[in-house]
């Protein structure tokens, strides 16, 4: 789920913002490697958030945006695993996007 903006900054050049948040579950198979190997599917349940910020620039004579930004990603997946270990993992992604978008009429 999220929101979604689009500002008009001068003439065809606009300023484009996302937020959304996540959550999604699944199963992971963890090898453990030590004094002891073993390993076992876990479950897992994933939550975070996704974000962009971009100019874009629409060429009328082609029906087309080129937008250059920024995003972000943070989530935290959770084990539910935790006879063999509580273990949480955190991950933080940052990242430059580049997209070309061609709209038309059906």
């Amino acid at each position: 789920m999220g929101i979604s903006a689009t500002f008009p900054v001068a003439g065809n050049l606009f300023l484009l913002a996302t937020l959304s948040g996540f959550s999604g579950w699944g199963t992971e198979k963890v090898d453990v490697k030590g004094a002891r190997n073993f390993s076992f599917d876990a479950g897992i349940n994933d939550y975070g958030i996704n974000s962009n910020l971009s100019i874009a620039y629409y060429i009328a004579s082609a029906s087309t945006a080129i937008s250059l930004g920024g995003r972000y990603q943070y989530f935290k997946t959770k084990y539910d695993e935790a006879k063999f270990f509580p273990l949480s993992i955190k991950n933080t992604i940052y990242g430059i996007t580049l997209s070309a978008s061609y709209s038309f009429d059906i």
